[in-house]
């Protein structure tokens, strides 16, 4: 008997030599989330007259007369448009400076229906305060379109920004990359 308290007692002390010497690391409970410059590290940029926007490298890129376009598909190659998602900018001259919410304040008023005027939230886009809204006339259960205003000077730019719904936080990915070059407007 007393052979085995003297053998259960050395590994006692064997053990809790090892214990103390070992440093315990804790487990966050919550792992960190990736910055939004490390989400969007791999992705393009597009560099218009006045603005720099990314966007996955995978989608492509488009100017036209009066926009730019942003898209998950090449116009021709992918007709199917339920797997489809983009972004269309556009810039207004804005004489009167109106503010973005002043903007939509004044698309509401000249609806045709003013019962069915737009609710529009705010959000910040570039340090700047913008205010995006649902254009429910085209939404429906698998497709939705945001329409954002930023105001910045003497312009309004204006982003139609919509598509497959699994595609929305990518759009609000993308639209957080926008920024204004140093060059005024």
């Amino acid at each position: 008997m007393l052979l085995i308290s003297g053998y259960l007692f050395l590994q006692v002390r064997s053990l809790t030599k090892q214990l103390t010497s070992m440093q315990v690391q804790p487990t966050p409970l919550v792992s960190p989330k990736p910055s939004a410059e490390a989400e969007t590290a791999d992705w393009k940029t597009f560099i218009g007259t006045n603005y720099a926007i990314k966007y996955p490298s995978d989608w492509y890129t488009r100017s036209v007369e009066s926009s730019t376009i942003i898209s998950s598909y090449v116009e021709l190659s992918q007709p199917v448009p339920n797997v489809r998602a983009k972004i269309e900018i556009f810039n207004y001259d804005n004489p009167k400076k109106l503010s973005s919410k002043e903007w939509v304040a004044d698309l509401n008023s000249k609806r045709q229906d003013p019962d069915n005027s737009v609710e529009a939230q705010s959000i910040t886009i570039d340090g700047i305060q913008a205010y995006v809204r649902v254009d429910n006339s085209l939404s429906n259960e698998n497709t939705i379109i945001y329409l954002v205003y930023l105001q910045k000077n003497d312009k309004m730019y204006s982003f139609w920004a919509g598509g497959n719904k699994k595609y929305e936080q990518v759009l609000f990915q993308i639209l957080s990359t926008f920024r204004f070059l140093d060059n005024g407007n």
